[in-house]
């Protein structure tokens, strides 16, 4: 069952059927939404029948939303066609610049029911759908790598997205397969070069594991990074000028809306349990260097918060105020006042305490390497693994602070943004 489940799930014509059918159900959600703004209390029939076919800026009105979203549907298809760890950041930002500019084309085309609430309800709907029938299309539709029979054991990254099928190399290759997995350093294929080529023509994407796990996971294998990769690493010094200068704006930008928050959170926290309100640690910076970090206390003593420990599940120490603030992050509203300072930046990886970096720094390759950019309030380890509580987590994270460290550029800070917004919101991952 499951194999011709598979067949069935490789077929051209139902992939097409499924991309057909999803894209004429978003985009008559999409026209109905329209229908409904436009009529206000009139039944939709009627003014179908009188008022949608008699103008052209109601038609335009209602076809151009379904229009910004197949556009923005068959960019992110075409430009997509495998599995990518950020899809998910580039649709919402092609979706976003796809209703944009059908916006800007209504407004100059002199449509008046133009209006910022239906642009954004417009977006926001046709943003997610995207998403969804994307993340939908993924799992029923996954890609399949190849690999070896030999290597069938070894560690692979797992999504949503991807299915591994063992495949003997010496033997014609089953149909159906998006790439495959091989190890590069393999001694056949350096006197058999002819064979990777000729894979590459079929169509097929060949991928290392570490390739791989960059691809589709966003991070790097810690065993499988040497002393000459980082030595390569160099971040790129006009845009960390330019992340810093940003910081900087954003900071202030922010400022009345988190000062009016820290305010309320502050008399919040003062009410419930005696005690200062704000909590302060010595942290470990960029370049190894020490600094104070700010944050609003969540617990019930400041002795016991200061502890150079991990935070427990459910922890007992955690006041309610403290388990509200720490759910949607906001005890971390005062550390604004370190990125002003310059000891942190909005986006890097997490400052650690002296004691846990100490500890690290023995037992973890390369562990201090990532200090060489200044310590974020929210980071691509943050966003993209849970909380890590033990040394074996820690590893495993670590491996997305390279990921980022060594790809840092302005697209993984916005998908990191986004990402942050949505933890936010949902309080997920929280202790």
């Amino acid at each position: 069952m499951q194999t011709l489940f598979h067949k069935l799930a490789g077929s051209f014509w139902i992939r097409t059927s499924y991309d057909i059918i999803s894209n004429l159900f978003v985009c008559s959600i999409l026209i109905g939404i329209s229908l409904i703004l436009l009529s206000g209390n009139a039944p939709i029939l009627i003014f179908i029948k009188n008022d949608l076919l008699a103008t052209r800026e109601t038609l335009l009105f209602v076809f151009s939303w379904p229009t910004a979203y197949l556009v923005a549907w068959s960019i992110v298809r075409l430009q997509f066609s495998q599995i990518v760890f950020d899809w998910q950041g580039r649709a919402v930002l092609v979706c976003g610049l796809s209703f944009l500019i059908m916006a800007i084309a209504l407004y100059l085309s002199r449509v008046f029911f133009l209006s910022r609430t239906v642009f954004l309800i417009e977006l926001i709907i046709g943003t997610m759908s995207l998403i969804v029938i994307l993340s939908l299309r993924a799992r029923l539709f996954k890609s399949v790598f190849g690999v070896s029979k030999d290597d069938s054991d070894i560690y692979l990254p797992k999504h949503s997205g991807v299915r591994y099928q063992s495949v003997d190399f010496e033997e014609s290759l089953p149909q159906g397969l998006s790439g495959l997995v091989v190890d590069l350093k393999d001694k056949r294929f350096e006197e058999d070069a002819a064979r990777l080529v000729g894979w590459r023509e079929a169509g097929l994407e060949i991928l290392g594991r570490r390739d791989l796990f960059e691809k589709i996971a966003g991070r790097v294998l810690l065993s499988e990074v040497t002393l000459q990769d980082l030595e390569k690493v160099t971040p790129p010094r006009a845009y960390m000028k330019i992340k810093r200068i940003a910081d900087f704006l954003v900071v202030l930008t922010l400022a009345p809306v988190c000062l009016a928050l820290a305010i309320i959170i502050g008399f919040a926290v003062r009410f419930e349990t005696p005690g200062p309100i704000f909590f302060t640690q010595r942290r470990i910076g960029l370049h190894g260097k020490e600094f104070v970090m700010f944050k609003f206390r969540s617990m019930f003593s400041s002795d016991t918060e200061s502890i150079e420990s991990f935070a427990l599940k459910r922890d007992s120490r955690v006041t309610k105020v403290g388990r509200l603030i720490r759910r949607f992050r906001l005890d971390e509203i005062p550390q604004l006042v370190n990125v002003l300072k310059g000891d942190m930046s909005l986006i890097g990886p997490r400052p650690e305490q002296q004691s846990i970096v100490d500890n690290y720094l023995r037992s973890i390759p390369f562990y201090g390497f990532r200090h060489i950019l200044r310590p974020g309030i929210s980071g691509w380890a943050q966003v993209s693994y849970p909380y890590a509580a033990s040394e074996e987590e820690t590893k495993e994270k670590l491996e997305y602070d390279f990921f980022y460290i060594k790809n840092i550029n302005f697209w993984i800070d916005f998908i990191i943004l986004i990402r942050t917004f949505v933890t936010v919101l949902s309080g997920r991952g929280a202790r």
